[in-house]
């Protein structure tokens, strides 16, 4: 799986740095902030923020979530591309990737990352289709494209009322 997730992690890396915006006037972070929110990235997951806002996720958890369907390793991957996370050694970029989603932020500047949201992402991916491969696989047993199709949808869906359940869940039980 080594080629294709460096190869989608440089398609996405690419996504959220295009196009180029001028920064040279702002501090790192601000420029780094400028250039996702006007990246292709951007706009595509900005277009799917509305699906992602029931289950306290905003768009560039989507974006990493509709990466991950090539391979569930790059979701990890992508959300420190898309965060603009890098370091050294694989130990700073973990510290680095959890310090930078403790820190984030929905536009109405609640946390992004809470408990509910963290359990209800986890609870998405225990139920979400695992990844292209498992398609392809299937389409091969199955002979064609529909049970794929059927199962990638079938299995989105379950993924997605089961994340929304356990948040709005959670949160009815007082934990934020």
């Amino acid at each position: 799986a080594g080629v294709p997730i460096l190869v989608l992690s440089t398609v996405l890396w690419l996504l959220s740095n295009l196009p180029a915006v001028p920064t040279a006037e702002l501090s790192k972070a601000e420029g780094q902030a400028k250039q996702l929110e006007a990246s292709y990235a951007a706009r595509a997951g900005k277009w799917m923020e509305p699906v992602m806002r029931p289950i306290g996720l905003d768009w560039r958890v989507g974006v990493s979530l509709i990466a991950a369907f090539t391979a569930r390793e790059i979701f990890v991957g992508s959300l420190a591309i898309i965060f603009h996370v890098a370091s050294e050694d694989v130990d700073s970029v973990q510290q680095s990737l959890v310090a930078t989603m403790n820190k984030a932020k929905n536009a109405d500047g609640s946390r992004l990352f809470t408990t509910a949201t963290s359990i209800g992402l986890i609870v998405f991916f225990i139920f979400a289709m695992q990844c292209l491969s498992t398609a392809a696989v299937a389409r091969r047993e199955a002979g064609g494209w529909w049970m794929p199709t059927a199962q990638t949808f079938a299995f989105t869906g379950i993924a997605y009322a089961a994340a929304w359940m356990t948040v709005h869940g959670l949160r009815a039980m007082g934990v934020a």
